[in-house]
């Protein structure tokens, strides 16, 4: 299974990509394409703080990604005939090999990113120790994309001053540049120990999505760099 998450700050194009990639993975045939909103998986506290200016902090966004990595479990190790609305099925059929999930969520530090991709903390130090439920997460191979979508500062404030009816205060746009970090996954990890014990492989591109390029370049981009035939 892929999961291709489009990731970066506020107004950097998430969702848009995202639907632009669904219609383009559509036209290659693919059979399962789930879509997951980020901004769907928020509480409510969440989303009142960002509305009133307030950055969110760790254990703010602790649960909020940990929920989004068990929906994604749920898809790889079972299909819940009752997904609930955080979770569109964009087409109808289901083939595990064929199954392509994608993801728009922020996921600004690579801290968040493993959060993201195991669903524990304190993965790095105790992930020799992780419990069952931990281990049985990781029954098939689940490859993890996460495409960077990288917007010129004065650009993604425009973006934001235009946006309507979204929870997020555009005054936040600065507090999200200074905390992005694309440290990459290898720098991290203890030689990929912790991937091969768990059947992961995870990968950070970035991706210009300004609006000087053409729709079409963008997913040549992104379908190249998740091996998407």
């Amino acid at each position: 299974m892929k999961v291709i998450v489009l990731c970066g700050v506020c107004g950097c194009g998430k969702s848009f990509v995202a639907n632009s990639l669904i219609n383009t993975l559509k036209n290659k045939n693919f059979k399962n394409i789930y879509f997951l909103e980020g901004d769907n998986f928020h509480s409510n506290e969440n989303k009142l703080k960002m509305s009133n200016g307030i950055a969110l902090n760790d254990e703010d966004r602790k649960p909020w990604l940990f929920s989004i990595h068990n929906k994604v479990m749920s898809l790889s190790n079972t299909i819940d005939n009752n997904l609930n609305n955080n979770c569109e099925n964009v087409t109808n059929n289901y083939n595990k090999d064929e199954t392509i999930v994608i993801i728009s969520c922020s996921a600004l530090t690579l801290t968040y990113r493993l959060w993201l991709v195991f669903g524990v903390d304190n993965f790095e130090n105790n992930y020799l120790n992780c419990n069952d439920n931990c281990k049985n997460n990781f029954k098939d191979v689940v490859e993890w994309y996460f495409i960077h979508l990288n917007v010129k500062k004065e650009e993604l404030q425009k973006r934001l001053m235009e946006r309507n009816n979204h929870f997020m205060n555009p005054n936040l746009l600065d507090s999200q540049l200074n905390t992005l970090d694309l440290t990459p996954f290898e720098n991290s990890l203890q030689k990929g120990i912790l991937f091969e014990n768990y059947y992961c492989k995870a990968i950070l591109e970035s991706v210009d999505n300004s609006m000087e390029r053409k729709e079409e370049e963008i997913m040549e981009d992104i379908t190249t760099i998740s091996k998407i035939n």
